[in-house]
């Protein structure tokens, strides 16, 4: 892999978009925490546990690779989307009285728009080429969860 201070700007571009990768990976981490939190099901519960925690390694790793290309992966830097999301989820919870479909329903308008951006990265191929293959495998985690949530909603 070149030099991260051969190319700026392609640099800045591939840090941009590793960085709102992290965002929506740690948006689904707390997500799949605080349906853990409100869900009475065990079987539901062991799910958003080890997702929580694969979205954890996943967060470290895309934190690994944003220092490869030079930058850094303050939470303090997307901090306000963070908060308007945690809020947002809060304020939800409140007036929906946490049932798990409504947990269902706002982890998968999560993960699919994860998924959506995680393809946007990938088919950008030339920017992303040294890490394609951690984009992929992450991505099509993604995908098998939200298969598996759909099946467990579907179970309600």
């Amino acid at each position: 892999m070149e030099n991260s201070s051969q190319y700026p700007e392609r640099n800045k571009l591939i840090i941009s978009d590793l960085k709102k990768l992290l965002q929506l990976v740690n948006n689904s981490k707390e997500d799949y925490k605080h349906a853990s939190e409100l869900t009475k099901n065990p079987h539901f519960y062991r799910f958003f546990i080890k997702q929580e925690r694969q979205r954890e390694g996943y967060a470290e790793e895309l934190s690994a690779h944003i220092a490869v290309h030079g930058g850094k992966a303050d939470k303090k830097e997307d901090g306000l989307i963070e908060k308007i999301h945690d809020s947002w989820v809060s304020i939800k919870a409140v007036f929906t009285g946490h049932s798990d479909s409504e947990l269902f329903d706002e982890i998968i308008k999560v993960e699919s728009n994860a998924l959506s951006v995680f393809d946007t990265c990938i088919a950008d191929y030339p920017h992303h080429v040294d890490h394609l293959g951690l984009l992929v495998k992450q991505r099509d985690s993604i995908y098998i969860a939200l298969e598996e949530l759909a099946t467990l909603k579907a179970s309600l």
